[in-house]
């Protein structure tokens, strides 16, 4: 009978068993605290250990390591490399400090420096690696960009810098790099680079407070990236001096009724009704009718109404991007995007009427303008075949489903689509960037998901 319970105990145990749920082959004898407590094995556990988030010193089985490895003070183990991988295009640096221990093994900091934004992003230690895991190692890092041995000052030096750059703007500085930074040595005593906090991408030089600023400004936002130059190495480029955002999609979904400070109200229609524009439930509503009659500041508008002009910092000096936007008509006349705007006398106009294309059975019509210091050009105009856009109401515009208005500019091109689907493309480089507007004339109604997408650039 004991035999059978014993026999009975032992396949329960087994049964209890779990794979690590990282490599799904080992047994999963560690939970994770940083994997929300899964099962993994002590082989999978050593090799994420400090590289991924929440690894740190809360682990019971990483706390033990980081402790036993300080018994010995960094300052008795002699250096074996330092080394430096660089991108180009990236601002990024990959510096690695290794340091030699008495069992042949080393202890290495592996460290990832931004010095176009954040500044000190990443830092994990392994605090006991062979040589030859770490050569390995090495070489699977510096796949793209190969490792180069560098003086153990100016490594310090550039991980100094990075630093600053990350305490300037308020980043967080990664715990390791707190714990381990005793490897490097008093860090007091290292030069300075000095100058200003960011530098020109191709020749390190300073860069103007002003610049310095506006990048500080938007450091911490993952959705933009920089490339900055200095006046001498900007002559080079497309622009004198600036801040290239690169091919990034900036987006509005309206979600949040302070989305609306990112953009200024215009009426250049004569009518006593002004635009009344206010996000709620998701969506950019324009409420009032009836906004039209004159001729508009250039004096030769046909259609002047409302417009909202977005005014997110440098959007004056966009060019080649695409834009679009989800609209519903709740009335018969015109909605469309205004594209390339620089001011009031500037710009270049789409927009599409709907024209009671449901209640006459008729298509709805697009038009394309422009204004050059006041001059107004018709240069497209013409039937949207097979579309029926209907009226809506307040009550039930959101169960009508939107058509999407987008335009794409590159290098003096200019598309213009009526849900994905392409109505007109003609060259024409009169104007050469400009921020976005939404326009309405005579109408209500609402629109969504806006989103610019291409080269932002924001020059000083």
């Amino acid at each position: 009978m004991r035999r059978a319970d014993s026999s009975n105990r032992k396949k329960q145990r087994r049964r209890t068993r779990t794979r690590c749920r990282v490599c799904r082959g080992n047994e999963g004898k560690r939970i994770c605290p940083a994997l929300l407590d899964v099962p993994i094995c002590p082989i999978c556990c050593k090799e994420m250990r400090a590289k991924i988030p929440n690894c740190d010193r809360r682990c019971r089985y990483f706390a033990p390591l980081m402790v036993s490895s300080r018994k010995l003070s960094t300052r008795e183990l002699p250096l074996y490399k330092c080394l430096i991988s660089k991108s180009e295009d990236t601002g990024m640096i990959k510096a690695i400090v290794a340091q030699e221990k008495p069992n042949g093994n080393l202890r290495a900091m592996f460290v990832l420096l931004d010095f176009w934004k954040k500044g000190l992003r990443d830092c994990f230690v392994d605090a006991d690696i062979s040589k030859g895991e770490f050569e390995d190692r090495c070489a699977k890092i510096g796949e793209e960009f190969p490792f180069e041995e560098i003086d153990f000052d100016k490594c310090r030096q550039y991980i100094k810098q990075a630093h600053r750059i990350s305490t300037e703007i308020g980043a967080e500085i990664p715990w390791e790099y707190e714990y381990w930074q005793d490897m490097l040595g008093d860090m007091s005593m290292v030069k300075d680079i000095g100058g200003s906090l960011y530098k020109c991408a191709k020749c390190w030089a300073d860069l103007p407070e002003r610049t310095v600023g506006l990048m500080k400004q938007h450091a911490k936002s993952e959705d933009i990236q920089f490339y900055i130059l200095c006046r001498k190495c900007g002559g080079q480029a497309e622009f004198v001096e600036g801040i290239e955002f690169g091919e990034t999609e900036l987006e509005f979904k309206f979600d949040d009724p302070r989305e609306i400070e990112n953009f200024r109200p215009f009426n250049d229609g004569a009518s006593p009704a002004k635009g009344h524009w206010q996000v709620k439930d998701g969506a950019l509503y324009q409420l009032t009718n009836d906004v039209r009659d004159g001729n508009g500041p250039s004096g030769q508008d046909p259609n002047p109404g409302a417009y909202l002009l977005l005014t997110v910092p440098g959007c004056l000096e966009w060019k080649d991007y695409v834009v679009s936007a989800d609209f519903v008509w709740t009335d018969n006349d015109l909605w469309g995007i205004m594209f390339y705007y620089t001011d009031e006398l500037n710009y270049y106009r789409y927009s599409v009427e709907q024209y009671d294309s449901v209640k006459l059975d008729r298509n709805p019509k697009y038009r394309l303008e422009r204004f050059v210091n006041g001059r107004y050009t018709k240069l497209a105009e013409g039937d949207i075949p097979g579309v029926r856009i209907p009226n809506g109401s307040p009550e039930e515009d959101n169960r009508i489903e939107p058509h999407k208005l987008r335009v794409s500019i590159k290098d003096g091109s200019i598309e213009l689509l009526f849900d994905d689907k392409s109505l007109k493309k003609l060259a024409d480089d009169s104007l050469q960037k400009g921020t976005v507007a939404f326009y309405v004339w005579s109408n209500t109604g609402w629109i969504k998901n806006l989103k610019i997408t291409g080269k932002l650039v924001t020059a000083i």
